[in-house]
């Protein structure tokens, strides 16, 4: 199932006679594009929320899901696992909670296992795993600590961690001086039409958050669409949407070290033939990332701008969301002659 998320930026103005300003955010992916690990990063930044309870349960369950993502790729290649690990891939299979049981006996013993190490080394970044290979490495290598009955989240687990988004969540916080909302949407592709009306006429501006490392991957719904593909066309109605006509778009091409790292294991011209590879892998990388700009301004009905992320990086998301913040305030001073 396609996973969509879309945030709202309210900024309260501080002139009671003007209206408030939306800014909203979406983001399309099946899994983690980087769009909430995004907002994790300001709400951490700006209000230090205590998460610590609700991710200590998220934590443990993303763990819990590497192994069985491991396990079912190598169930869907007919891997025929050794005697002496079967237990263990039994219960970790069958287990719905890290908790429970056996479930971190078995997980422990499976850990350095050398199939398990091999499907994470060889083919994480392909797998529908929290961080790609990366991400599971840290999840494994946490067993321990994250295990523990009295484990408290870090924010770097917390920033990891991975959860899907049902209803509409709302989280409150201080940018500059002005009170923020993020509301965090879940937003499959049926759930669209549902939300997008809400926002006619209100919304300032548009955050639109994309995986950079979705170039290679195909939709859990339609798996003859290519997630990058699926991306640029939901883009492309977003922007031709009546209510968002004459709504400036931001686009955040994210997860740009993940697919850096993809692309001497899955050449881009695989998946978009008209794309020019290069052999040295910086150039590559940099031309990579023009290419998917070019993809979005190709198909954009009114000029975006483009930044590059990598929102596990806390320092650059914030500085990424002051950019965007400034290049808005801009462009509300051009067309209104004041600031908010």
């Amino acid at each position: 199932m396609l996973f969509f998320v879309l945030f709202v930026f309210l900024f309260l103005s501080v002139f009671l006679v003007s209206p408030p300003f939306l800014f909203s955010a979406f983001s399309t992916l099946l899994g983690d594009a980087g769009k909430t690990t995004f907002a994790k990063q300001l709400t951490m930044q700006y209000m230090n929320p205590t998460y610590q309870e609700k991710y200590a349960n998220i934590a443990r369950t993303n763990l819990l899901y590497v192994y069985k993502e491991i396990i079912l790729y190598l169930r869907n290649l007919d891997f025929d696992f050794p005697t002496i690990n079967l237990k263990d891939v039994h219960t970790v299979t069958n287990s719905c909670d890290l908790m429970s049981g056996d479930t971190v006996s078995a997980c422990l013993n499976l850990r350095d296992v050398a199939f398990v190490k091999k499907v994470l080394t060889e083919n994480g970044n392909n797998l529908d795993i929290p961080g790609g290979r990366e991400g599971g490495e840290y999840f494994l290598q946490s067993l321990e600590r994250i295990s523990d009955p009295d484990f408290v989240p870090t924010k770097e687990d917390i920033i990891r961690s991975r959860t899907r988004t049902t209803g509409i969540h709302e989280t409150n916080f201080n940018f500059n001086g002005k009170n923020m909302a993020l509301v965090d949407v879940g937003g499959q592709r049926s759930e669209r039409r549902k939300w997008l009306p809400s926002f006619s006429g209100v919304t300032s501006a548009v955050i639109y958050v994309v995986s950079t490392s979705d170039y290679n991957t195909m939709l859990e719904e339609d798996r003859k669409v290519n997630r990058l593909v699926d991306s640029v066309q939901l883009f492309h109605t977003l922007q031709s949407s009546p209510f968002l006509q004459g709504v400036p778009f931001m686009i955040c091409l994210n997860k740009i070290d993940l697919f850096k790292r993809k692309l001497p294991e899955s050449p881009i011209s695989d998946y978009f033939p008209e794309y020019t590879e290069s052999s040295d892998p910086d150039t590559n990388f940099k031309n990579g990332l023009e290419f998917i700009s070019d993809l979005f301004r190709r198909n954009a009905v009114t000029e975006p701008n483009i930044f590059p992320t990598c929102a596990l990086d806390a320092e650059e998301c914030v500085q990424v969301f002051k950019t965007i913040f400034t290049h808005l305030m801009k462009n509300m001073l051009d067309d209104t002659g004041t600031l908010v």
